[in-house]
């Protein structure tokens, strides 16, 4: 049954039910994967766990302290990212629940196309025959939702206001009864709400040192981080800037924000010599008009350089009167209009 026919069906139930319905394609093709000693594509963390486990093992030193740590992660890609993390501090003596969602994108119209088929059945499998002393993998649907509770309303009610913004590139939604706006936002509101009740439980019991995941500004991520912040749980998030090969963490907030207060801070009294301010703005025009030798730096200059003249001709802006050009934002970053450091209440205003 296609995924149309539940417009409301939780977006892991929907993935686990259509990894069902293509279940025999996607057991031969592991099948063809395991007998040419080949690993199927999008498919890393699952197959190579015990071994990541193995290498870290002899990393272990005397007396190291141990913590208590829970990992969530949903998507493939961060479930990958986080499952080598788990397996690092695993390493290092740490103990952690690792909690992953089976749904396989974070787009919630699309079933989970077939080439994910078989990472969703290499977690089901990987995790019937996993046992280890220090790590648990738990699927989030595996978790009994308990009841909710004032702070996760009002943690799924923020953060779905967020998530609205993000997934419909709008500053403002429009919330009349039967809008796409208005489902959006009850659409968000349910899911946010329900991995808030999933994980409860475990945090009521578990006695946590710490919680990491990725974003800690989107989607589950964001409700989960803003859940734990209001229950005082120490929290760490991380997230990959547009350079290769770099990674930024935050333990002070969720990354996504950007928390730049203790490096403001380091930089008292905030008075620019000339000398400065001529090397920072020689650094930033020369860092979009040419790529730096830096490989893992991003490219901000994907065009050559126009004479004014030329782009006043192109736009038919009379040379006689003064133009003004305002860099505004983009509607794909409308959800730091809807998050806790709100500057502005939108566009005009900031204009």
């Amino acid at each position: 049954m296609s995924a149309a026919r539940h417009p409301h069906e939780p977006r892991w139930r929907r993935a686990v039910r259509f990894a069902a319905e293509t279940g025999p394609l996607v057991n031969a093709y592991l099948r063809v994967c395991d007998a040419g000693g080949r690993t199927p594509r999008n498919d890393l963390g699952w197959r190579h766990l015990d071994a990541w486990l193995a290498a870290t093992a002899p990393f272990l030193p005397e007396g190291s302290p141990r913590r208590r740590l829970l990992i969530f992660a949903m998507q493939p890609h961060w479930v990958d990212m986080s499952l080598a993390l788990a397996a690092l501090l695993v390493g290092r003596g740490d103990t952690i629940d690792f909690v992953w969602s089976q749904e396989a994108t974070h787009l919630p119209d699309v079933p989970p196309p077939l080439l994910y088929g078989h990472w969703l059945a290499s977690g089901r499998r990987t995790q019937e025959a996993f046992h280890h002393p220090r790590l648990r993998l738990i699927a989030l649907e595996s978790l009994a939702p308990g009841s909710a509770d004032d702070t996760m309303r009002a943690a799924a009610e923020a953060q779905a206001q967020a998530d609205a913004s993000y997934a419909l590139r709008k500053e403002r939604l429009d919330l009349r009864p039967g809008t796409p706006d208005f489902f959006k936002l009850n659409r968000r509101r349910a899911a946010d709400l329900d991995v808030l009740r999933r994980l409860a439980p475990l945090l009521d019991g578990g006695s946590y040192d710490r919680l990491l995941m990725p974003s800690g500004g989107i989607l589950e991520f964001g409700a989960i981080h803003r859940y734990a912040t209001a229950r005082g749980l120490a929290t760490t998030t991380y997230e990959f800037p547009d350079a290769h090969g770099r990674i930024m963490v935050s333990a002070a907030g969720a990354v996504t924000s950007l928390p730049t207060g203790p490096l403001w801070d380091a930089a008292a009294p905030h008075a620019l010599s000339e000398a400065e301010r001529a090397r920072i703005v020689a650094q930033l025009v020369e860092a979009r008009q040419s790529r730096p030798n830096d490989p893992a730096a991003p490219s901000f200059q994907r065009a050559a350089m126009t004479a004014p003249q030329a782009v006043r001709d192109a736009l038919d802006l009379s040379s006689n009167r003064r133009t003004v050009l305002v860099c505004c934002n983009v509607p794909y970053d409308a959800i730091f209009y809807a998050a806790r450091r709100k500057f502005f209440a939108g566009m005009w205003e900031w204009l």
